[in-house]
């Protein structure tokens, strides 16, 4: 480590004026940076800080990105909500690595994380959680066509998962009764980046939880379940152990509310209430179009949209026609 090697110009307090002043900053911006988050902090600054994934379950960019209604996920939307019940602004700081957000929430740089966090015993002894809003299993998956393995022992391929994920403490437990269990985990991919490389023939497994596999398929339908590793768990936005009582309280109160005026209702349908119409062919079909059909006519889509997204009319339009100029409704 190189030190600053003062003037000899300076006199002797100068020099020491200027070490002192370096030191209290550095001490100083230090304490700032580590200051635990408070729910007193919030309202003073007029801001609330949230970490997430990117993802598109938890925070997406649609559109240009130039226009916060150009950020979308359901993360996201309840965070936002979460938000304006404090009457305050949302920071939203998203990562693309789990252990990035862990540190960024010790560290207070984020007052809380919401990004699908599922609530499991070690994550217990590090952190605290608010109330659940829902409930999700650990699905392993595998490219369509490949063959089906129905449980641990079949795999005969490579798995890769997440490294710092929930998937990792349950492959270490279920690795207790199946010695012969081996898998590889990732800093550099997220649990959706691992489904290209299923789909690609890089590995030939993942787990992914069924909440983030459900939007997914819609976009990846030839994603094959093969069999659940876990069984339910509850997911929750993270805080850290050291955050105070306020924001724990705070958030409680937020999804009691939330539960009971249908917000969380809506935001699950928004997100997840095509689960149960996925259909394989369908799916292949609508993702042909968009390619190939979607091109012709986004444009008009685009002039006559006006005061509602060109998207929103482009679905309605396929919904109605599937995008055939000749078709009857």
């Amino acid at each position: 480590m190189k030190f600053l090697k003062f003037n000899h110009k300076f006199s002797h307090s100068t020099q020491r004026i200027i070490f002192i002043f370096l030191l209290l900053s550095f001490v100083f911006s230090c304490d700032e940076k580590n200051e635990p988050a408070s729910f007193a902090r919030i309202i003073e600054r007029g801001y609330i800080t949230v970490g997430t994934l990117y993802g598109a379950n938890s925070f997406y960019i649609q559109g240009s990105g130039a226009q916060v209604d150009d950020f979308a996920g359901f993360e996201y939307e309840l965070a936002k909500k979460y938000a304006h019940s404090l009457n305050v602004e949302l920071k939203i700081v998203p990562s693309y690595n789990l252990d990035e957000l862990f540190i960024k929430l010790n560290n207070g740089d984020v007052d809380f994380l919401a990004a699908g966090l599922s609530v499991t015993d070690k994550r217990l002894q590090r952190f605290r959680f608010a109330p659940s809003y829902q409930q999700a299993t650990q699905k392993l998956v595998f490219k369509q066509g490949q063959v089906w393995p129905r449980k641990l022992v079949d795999l005969t391929g490579k798995l890769m998962v997440t490294a710092d994920s929930s998937y990792v403490e349950n492959l270490e437990f279920l690795k207790q009764t199946n010695p012969e269990l081996t898998w590889q985990e990732s800093k550099d991919f997220d649990s959706e980046e691992l489904l290209l490389k299923v789909l690609a023939g890089e590995i030939d497994y993942t787990i992914i939880d069924s909440n983030i596999l459900a939007i997914n398929r819609r976009y990846y339908p030839e994603i094959s379940i093969a069999f659940s590793i876990s069984k339910s768990e509850p997911l929750a936005w993270m805080l850290s152990e050291n955050s105070d009582d306020a924001i724990l309280a705070s958030v409680v109160e937020f999804f009691g509310q939330a539960h009971h005026d249908g917000t969380l209702l809506a935001l699950n349908d928004k997100y997840y209430g095509h689960i149960e119409e996925f259909n394989y062919v369908e799916t292949r079909t609508f993702i042909k179009a968009v390619k190939k059909k979607l091109p012709k006519y986004q444009a008009l889509f685009e002039k006559h949209g006006q005061e509602i997204d060109w998207r929103l009319l482009a679905a309605i339009s396929y919904q109605e026609s599937h995008w055939r100029p000749h078709a009857r409704s």
